[in-house]
């Protein structure tokens, strides 16, 4: 701007006097001397004019302008043209950052209190079984903590999410069939025992024969619990006497066969006592 500045200053100099030169040629009557000065002019005006276009070409961007002006920007300048170029350089990056986090997001969304079938997506299953068992585990430990707190439902909700990691687990089955008695939803409980003692027939190299045997203790015998509950009496006496089959000693499956015994002849002589008096008000009649 400076340098264009001095141009036309310069040109509105030599304007102003080639005008007045003309001015008195005309007046003096010599016409040849205001032609000349006329021409000589226009190819002053030529040289100039030619001259702006050569720079203006040459110069393509602003840094070259202020490369080539007489004086360096500004302080403040400076800094903003740095700010400018460090901004540029970043840009890049910046949107890729973005772009990862945006993926994150997508894929992680809703990753609080997550389901166990969003965490089996996440384990790779060319990763050994043992990954998979340490999962299952700190799920069946999470519902025993539950259990022994008597928070029945969080038990439930844990040895849920273990079955969804290893499904045939009958230890796991059994202990939520057991917090499904504490519920009173005995139906879910039932269903629950005889799916533990379908497991406990296949043989697993997983449990002990100790472990096995004391499962199968438990199914039986809260099992009848359930049924007991659902009115499903003479299935609950099978199941005590399939428990003192293993354990003859075992004093709960003994006492509640007896209560179911003594509640079974209970029935009977009230049944008796009902059938006796209706003969009597028969023979008054």
């Amino acid at each position: 701007r400076r340098v264009h500045g001095a141009v036309l200053e310069e040109i509105k100099k030599n304007t102003f006097c080639k005008m007045k030169n003309m001015k008195r040629g005309v007046e003096n009557g010599s016409d040849e001397n205001a032609l000349k000065e006329i021409k000589k002019w226009k190819s002053e005006i030529s040289v100039v004019d030619q001259s702006l276009k050569e720079q203006r070409n040459n110069i393509t961007s602003f840094e070259e302008i202020i490369s080539k002006s007489s004086s360096p920007p500004r302080p403040e300048i400076q800094v903003e043209l740095k700010e400018i170029e460090i901004k540029e350089s970043k840009k890049d990056t910046k949107k890729s950052k973005i772009q990862i986090e945006q993926e994150s997001l997508s894929y992680y969304r809703g990753s609080e209190a997550k389901h166990v079938d969003e965490v089996m997506k996440e384990l790779d299953t060319s990763q050994p079984t043992q990954t998979k068992s340490e999962l299952a585990l700190k799920f069946k430990e999470e519902g025993n903590n539950h259990f022994r707190e008597k928070k029945y439902q969080e038990a439930v909700h844990s040895y849920s999410q273990s079955l969804d990691v290893i499904s045939n687990a009958p230890i796991v089955i059994c202990n939520r069939a057991m917090s499904y008695n504490q519920l009173s939803k005995y139906l879910e409980a039932e269903n629950d025992f005889s799916k533990c003692l379908e497991y406990l027939k296949i043989p697993s190299s997983t449990l002990t024969e100790k472990e096995i045997i004391n499962t199968t203790v438990k199914a039986y015998y809260h099992r009848s619990v359930s049924r007991i509950h659902l009115n499903k009496e003479v299935d609950a006496v099978e199941d005590l006497k399939a428990v003192l089959e293993i354990q003859p000693t075992n004093q709960l499956a003994t006492t509640k066969l007896q209560e179911l015994s003594q509640k079974k002849k209970d029935v009977e002589k009230t049944q008796q006592n009902v059938s006796e008096k209706e003969k009597k008000s028969e023979k008054i009649v």
